[in-house]
């Protein structure tokens, strides 16, 4: 490739890496009907030593067994998704439940699109679901579901498949779409089969009201939907869907307090510094990859930005239950450091290559210096990258997470090392007219 090629191909590269890195770092959401789609940044979760902290108790009885007490922590875990999944809340992974006298305490970081009072209500209640119908709430009655080949009564949260928030755009209202099994349906089309007027479906919830939705004909599909002004945001129907979708205590629960804490362990503006520790370490892996290396040290530094925009998507999107905490904070500096170590080892083999001998291409240095490298990129990265798989299998909470972001970072430094690395100098190389910028000084 010759120099205008190689210099246009850089300027498209570095044009493309940072704008993925502004956008992979820069707080951003884009709403779109009932979801809001983030940046990578957006989906960190941070952990409760980086966070304020919600806190929601309940009593439960004292005599439970431990089957019904892992029946309930079973479904108040299932409820920490809904919340998340529903609501978009982030931090939920990083929830620390405790049982103890009675009392069942949660803790989740604090997130300020949701208030400690939201959260009590969806975790609090018992979560008894019951359908209703008729012309009025007070004189409706009960729609019991039953198994369609033994008849044994059923309850309504095991006949509902999927519930989730939707947007109308051609009427701007939002709704619901519920999907009940073969016996919920069967339930509502047996309930339904003289309705020939307006008639009204309740859902209710613990004998409060979620919604009402009105019908003048026989529920005939597994596929409920309704929408209306009553909805009035995402929020409100992203709600509803996660009530229908609770689940019930198999002991009774009662919610006695919630509150917020704060155990900072950075002040309250966390983010702030997490944000100016990562930018100093990246600025300081620049400057040193430059000041030692020269142009290798500025390919070496696009490679390094590609790393980052990877691993920040990655540790956002992978459904590993990542969580950001002081321990992932050290994994991600051992990453960066890692990620400098194995590419300054490369840059310096190859300087040192291409100085041997006036004779010597770039490309047969090049290739020897990768050679020489290879093993070294494969040894540590593997290893790193077990080590992080151990620690991630065996651990728990903080320390697990620290263990997937260490075999993240590891895999990622070993893609971009082989590929982007090796591709990026090549590149530098052909742009620059004084090849020797890319000898050792005291030979050249």
């Amino acid at each position: 490739m010759n120099k205008t090629k190689s210099v246009v191909m850089l300027i498209i590269i570095t044009v493309l890496i940072l704008f993925l890195a502004v956008f992979s770092f820069w707080p951003t959401k884009i709403k779109m009907g009932v979801r809001d789609y983030s940046s990578p940044v957006n989906q960190f979760a941070l952990n409760i030593d980086l966070a304020d902290s919600n806190n929601v108790t309940f009593k439960i009885a004292e005599d439970a067994t431990q089957e019904d007490l892992e029946a309930t922590v079973a479904v108040l875990e299932n409820r920490l998704k809904l919340i998340q999944d529903k609501l978009n809340v982030s931090g939920v992974e990083a929830a620390d439940i405790s049982i103890g006298n009675g009392v069942m305490t949660v803790r989740l970081p604090k997130d300020p699109n949701v208030s400690v009072g939201t959260i009590l209500a969806l975790l609090g209640t018992q979560g008894k679901l019951s359908i209703t119908y008729g012309s009025d709430a007070d004189s409706a009655t009960a729609i019991t579901p039953v198994d369609v080949e033994t008849k044994e009564e059923l309850k309504w949260a095991d006949c509902i498949k999927s519930s989730n928030g939707i947007y109308d755009s051609s009427t701007g209202y939002y709704g619901v779409s519920i999907e009940f099994d073969d016996n919920g349906l069967q339930a509502l089309k047996s309930a339904t089969s003289s309705v020939s007027s307006e008639t009204y479906i309740y859902f209710m919830l613990d004998g409060n009201q979620i919604t009402a939705v009105s019908i003048s004909s026989q529920v005939t599909e597994p596929t409920f939907q309704f929408t209306g002004s009553s909805l009035s945001s995402a929020t409100t129907a992203n709600t509803i869907a996660a009530e229908l979708l609770l689940g019930e205590y198999p002991i009774e629960v009662t919610s006695t307090n919630s509150y917020t804490t704060s155990e900072l362990v950075f002040g309250s503006d966390v983010t702030t510094v997490i944000y100016v520790a990562v930018l100093a370490v990246i600025l300081l892996a620049v400057v040193f990859s430059v000041a030692k290396n020269g142009l290798i040290g500025l390919a070496t530094t696009l490679s390094f930005l590609a790393y980052l925009v990877i691993y920040a998507f990655l540790f956002a999107f992978l459904p590993l239950g990542q969580v950001v905490s002081i321990a992932t904070i050290v994994a991600f500096i051992f990453g960066f450091a890692m990620f400098i170590f194995v590419n300054g080892v490369y840059a310096y083999v190859l300087r040192r290559q291409y100085s041997s001998s006036d004779k010597k291409s770039f490309d047969t240095a090049a290739a020897e210096a990768f050679s020489f490298c290879w093993k070294l990129f494969v040894d540590v990265c593997v290893v790193v990258f077990l080590a992080g798989v151990v620690v991630s299998l065996i651990a728990i909470g903080s320390v697990q997470a620290m263990g997937i972001a260490v075999s993240v970072g590891a895999i990622i430094c070993l893609v971009c090392s082989v590929l982007f690395t090796r591709w990026f100098v090549k590149l530098m190389f052909n742009a620059t007219d004084n090849k020797n910028k890319f000898k050792i000084k005291e030979v050249a």
